[in-house]
């Protein structure tokens, strides 16, 4: 049909900027400049000429086209079929192109590093890679969080991995003096800001404690998918036995400050489920309790990937996955604790959020979900009763 014409017909026009093809008689200038047409074109002109299987296939362009065009319009050839991309997801909610486009720039970034070793013909200025570089810590990660948001639409996983490939390709120093890693976090810009927090000890550290500080209301709170997913998303983090102190210790200080209504629960009970599997600890070693086994049953859950498998959850089912966590999280956190040598801070804590709520009338079932796993933390750090 039509649409098949048209991908057909964007497919030989971007093989023929593939360097590797042998050109008899003509130099494909017309090609180049076909392509920049197409390229510079407004996104919703762009789709209505294509079509919506050709738009991903022209989102690749940038990778061969970027060698073959002068200097001076080189990023503004790369914005505009970036703004393409980013129409393409709202008008046929698909992330193709955006990951095609981000395949692109990878195989530039990945082609200057290899330049350095093995000299070759396909060159691109310092001015313009520096502009691209740019671009990548500031622009797109900016476009990322505002579009790339959790959806029961479209999937954005494929997206954000290969933007982060991107990033780590990047100067260090560029990313730094951008800075846009560290945005204010807001739900808006919550979830990208998760994602990306592999990147940035900081950036990790200043999710968590947004996140810690969110109430818990009910599972008709607005934001609440955007809140447990974007947990989800901080929780698969790697992080070093010392990190992970100190987020507990300061997970337990926002309980004693602000109380049992926030998401300060979910986010341990996430981070320590996501830990365990990381580092699949056996207990038995740790603890003197070798007729009580750690349940497992939200280890049937745990997947680097759950923050992107989970977004056709309704909150619902989400909220279940997290509970799953609470109910594991007495038993595996005694565990650790004894570990790193903080069981009396963490039984100190939180004996002192039982005692300071359990005597309050009318708790929700969340705070008496939430009372129970404190007591149990106690009670298997302790041994005993509260």
């Amino acid at each position: 049909d039509e649409l098949e014409l048209k991908a057909s017909a964007a497919k030989l026009l971007v093989s023929q900027l593939d360097p590797a093809r042998r050109r008899i008689g003509f130099d494909g200038r017309g090609f180049v400049d076909l392509s920049t047409r197409l390229a510079k074109m407004l996104p919703d002109a762009l789709h209505t000429l294509v079509g919506a299987k050709a738009t991903p296939i022209v989102a690749r362009l940038l990778q061969n086209l970027i060698y073959q065009i002068p200097t001076s319009i080189g990023a503004d050839v790369a914005k505009s079929l970036w703004a393409i991309c980013r129409a393409d997801l709202n008008i046929s909610l698909s992330s193709k192109s955006m990951t095609e486009f981000l395949i692109g720039l990878k195989s530039i970034l990945i082609s200057v590093n290899q330049e350095e070793k093995a000299p070759s013909k396909r060159k691109i200025s310092p001015a313009l890679l520096r502009t691209l570089q740019k671009i990548i810590v500031t622009e797109i990660v900016s476009d990322l969080r505002s579009d790339a948001m959790p959806s029961n639409q479209v999937t954005t996983e494929t997206v954000w991995t290969t933007y982060l490939q991107c990033v780590e390709l990047v100067p260090g120093n560029t990313v730094a003096e951008a800075g846009a890693l560290n945005c204010d976090i807001n739900h808006a810009t919550v979830f990208g800001m998760a994602v990306c927090a592999s990147l940035s000890a900081k950036s990790a550290r200043k999710v968590e404690s947004w996140i810690a500080l969110q109430e818990f209301q009910d599972k008709s709170m607005p934001n609440l998918r955007v809140v447990l997913l974007s947990t989800l998303a901080i929780a698969t983090q790697a992080r070093i036995e010392n990190e992970m102190k100190e987020s507990v210790l300061s997970i337990f200080e926002v309980m004693l400050l602000k109380g049992i209504d926030t998401m300060a629960i979910y986010l341990m009970a996430a981070k320590i489920a996501f830990f365990w599997e990381s580092r699949q600890v056996n207990q038995l070693q740790y603890i003197d309790m070798s007729s009580r086994r750690v349940s497992k049953l939200s280890s049937f859950f745990v997947t680097r990937n759950l923050c992107f498998g989970a977004q056709t959850l309704p909150p619902e089912l989400l909220v279940q996955i997290f509970h799953s966590f609470i109910d594991d999280l007495p038993s595996k956190l005694a565990v650790l604790c004894k570990m790193w040598k903080i069981s009396d801070d963490v039984s100190n804590r939180a004996s002192r959020i039982w005692h300071s709520h359990v005597q309050k009338e009318g708790n929700s079932t969340h705070q008496k979900h939430f009372l129970a796993c404190i007591k149990e933390v106690v009670q298997l750090i302790e041994g005993g009763e509260i």
